[in-house]
This record gives structure tokens, C-alpha cells and sequence, in this order.
């Protein structure tokens, strides 16, 4: 069959939530709104079990590796030097594809092994701007491997210089629902200036996601962001690295998000 194309579902609030969602958790796999297909009782053996069933290797894949370099100053001369397409073969790559390809696979294993490899790829700032779909993201695995380097990181990118707290760690993506946008070169996405947790590729993905979600909980996430900016700063001058700000003024949304 062709490659599952994923359409976002309209994301539903429930009013039990307003008040006790945590912001980390609500934009923690953000394009599509599952609700309705999980399981409460499945334990991870159990997606594990029907992956390994369908494309053997698959979770090895996907998963954050050790070896991967984190991309922060610390790290930095291994990190520029690390492998194209995250150091993956070319059967590797493949066994991707014949995951996508294959039938019987459910919609929330190939939403949630899409979200675990575009995560990794992301952090490793591999290029996959606009990618949909697994098979998508093995394209541009593919591009890498072609070019024999890994991608060239965007001019305006720095690496973070803490060890602790919030910082950047690769290219982030569209906090909206249904927008596959990642960081590019002539792309740098923008937060909200009020608490810095989600990430938008524009102002009208700002709005629509302020509209349907955002507002219900940027006050609390605000006051989470703060609390552990606090911890991170005693952290960081304990292991004797400089707290500097938390992103420049022009890495924020212009006014942020709509006052409440």
C-alpha cells in the first residue's frame, strides 16, 4: 500500500483538562490528537512487539542512541563531525520504508514511531523540512547518505552553552497541530514570548494554536518555565558553566501570545 499520509485530526479540549494539563506533556507530539485510539492498559512491550513483528530494527532506529553527539558547545567538534543520515546503512534506511509500506500497521504506531525518528533526526539536525510521513523522513535519511556529509547546520544556529534547563538542542518544529515545518536556514522558528514552550513557524499558526489550546495553559507554563529556570541556574553555576539568558529577544514572538 502507498505510504500513510497523516491527516491531523481537529484537536477536542476537554474542559477537565484546563486546568491540570502540563504544557511539556500537551506539546509532546503535537500533530495529531490520538485520543480516541489509545490504549490505557498497553504497556511499551506491546508497541514494541507489533514494530519488531512488522520491520525487524525498527526500534533501534528511532530511538536516541548514545553515540549521537548532543548538539551543544560542549559537544560541538563531535557533533560537526558527526555521520550523514544519523550513521544509518542503506538496509537500515529501507527497513524505514517496509515499515510504511507495510499493511495491518496501526495508525498510533506509525504516528508514534514517526514522532520518535523525526525526534532523533531533529536533534541530530538532519534536514526534513515539510516531511509527513516515515517514508518522507527516509528520503531525506537517503539525501544525506547521497551526499556522504551530514547537513549543514543553518548560520544563524549556536550552541548552547548550559548543561541543565531549558536550551536549544537541534532544530525545533511548528508547535501547531498539522504543521511539519522544522528549522531551516531561511527559518528560525519563533516562541511564545510569554512562556517560551511552544515553538510556531509564523504568527497564524501562533493564533490557531492560542484559539484552540495554547491559552488554556500558557499561564501555568509560564510559571513551570520560571521554576526551573531557577533550578537550572543554581545547577549550571555549580558545574561551573554561565547561566546566560534564555534566547534573545528576536528568538520570541513578536508581543507573544494574545493576553488572556
Amino acid at each position: 500500500r502507498a505510504p500513510t499520509c497523516y491527516i491531523p485530526f481537529t484537536w477536542r479540549w476537554r474542559s477537565s483538562q484546563r486546568n491540570t494539563m502540563n504544557a511539556a506533556d500537551l506539546y509532546s507530539g503535537t500533530k495529531w490528537d490520538s485520543d480516541d485510539e489509545a490504549d490505557e492498559d498497553e504497556s511499551p512491550s506491546d508497541f514494541k512487539a507489533r514494530v519488531e513483528a512488522i520491520s525487524a530494527g525498527v526500534l533501534r532506529i528511532i530511538a536516541f542512541n548514545d553515540d549521537d553527539p548532543n548538539p551543544e558547545e560542549s559537544s560541538k567538534d563531535a557533533f560537526l563531525a558527526r555521520p550523514p543520515a544519523l550513521g544509518l546503512s542503506q538496509k537500515q534506511v529501507q527497513s524505514l520504508r517496509k515499515f510504511d509500506a507495510a499493511s495491518g500497521v496501526l495508525a498510533r504506531d506509525s504516528k508514534r514511531v514517526f514522532e520518535m525518528l523525526r525526534s532523533r533526526m531533529t536533534r541530530q539536525c538532519v534536514s526534513c523540512d515539510g516531511a509527513s510521513t516515515i517514508t518522507a523522513l527516509a528520503d531525506a535519511l537517503d539525501a544525506e547518505r547521497a551526499a556522504g556529509v551530514a547537513s549543514k547546520l543553518p548560520t544563524w544556529y549556536k550552541f548552547s552553552d548550559q548543561s541543565f534547563g531549558p536550551r536549544r538542542l537541534g532544530l525545533r518544529d511548528c508547535s501547531a497541530r498539522g504543521c511539519f515545518r522544522i528549522e531551516t536556514e531561511t527559518l528560525k522558528m519563533k516562541r511564545c514570548a510569554q512562556c517560551a514552550v511552544p515553538h510556531y513557524c509564523g504568527k497564524e499558526h501562533q493564533a490557531e494554536d492560542w484559539r484552540l489550546r495554547h491559552k488554556h495553559v500558557c499561564a501555568k507554563a509560564k510559571h513551570d518555565r520560571d521554576s526551573l529556570n531557577k533550578a537550572s541556574e543554581m545547577l549550571n553555576f555549580y558545574s561551573s558553566r554561565s547561566e546566560g539568558p534564555q534566547g534573545s529577544p528576536n528568538d520570541r514572538m513578536p508581543g507573544g501570545c494574545p493576553q488572556q
